[in-house]
């Protein structure tokens, strides 16, 4: 499983890279879905994507914990989730400040 760390409160851009996208995916709507492992109710954050790389800007509001996320991609009636053979795992560390 990939695994994504930031700290808690960080406000910076992700970049994730879809492999073996099957189509051009420049023009799609993309959304990050991030839900706490435990269970619970998944989030859900704006992204763009250019070149099969999506750019997640974070905005600090995620709590400290671990995390399920996945990328998806609406693409005129397709819809492309990444990773599509498992789950990435996201750990949002406290921060000292």
């Amino acid at each position: 499983m990939d695994t994504l760390t930031v700290k808690r409160g960080d406000t910076h851009d992700v970049r994730l890279t879809i492999g073996n996208a099957p189509a051009d995916l420049s023009t799609g709507v993309v959304k990050v879905h991030v839900k706490p492992s435990l269970g619970g109710t998944a989030e859900v954050f704006d992204a763009t994507i250019d070149e099969n790389v999506v750019t997640w800007p974070m905005d600090g509001t995620l709590a400290a914990g671990r995390y399920l996320l996945e990328v998806q991609v609406t693409v005129g009636g397709w819809i492309v989730t990444a990773p599509s053979d498992r789950m990435m795992s996201l750990i949002v560390l406290g921060d000292l400040a």
